[in-house]
């Protein structure tokens, strides 16, 4: 299961949802959670290997793709082009 924003995990509003996920995953299941904002990544493997996953972290410090942001006023969205 591909779970994308997991640094919501401390967010109050939406934290318990991504908690839920994680804990009440079947074993048979792998789970891929993706973020560019994690503030605490050791923090959130050391939470996770505690609830019985499996945990490995890669990192990347630069973007692998460049992403522009175009402001579209004609339709009020935000479009991310890369």
């Amino acid at each position: 299961m591909i779970s994308m924003q997991v640094h919501y995990l401390g967010n109050e509003g939406r934290g318990t949802v991504w908690e839920e996920i994680i804990i009440n995953c079947p074993a048979h299941i792998q789970l891929l959670s993706m973020s560019a904002t994690v503030a605490n990544p050791d923090d959130l493997g050391f939470w996770i290997t505690k609830v019985g996953c499996t945990f490995y972290m890669l990192t990347q410090q630069h973007a692998a793709v460049i992403i522009t942001m175009i402001n579209s006023h004609i339709y009020g969205f935000w479009l991310m082009m890369s």
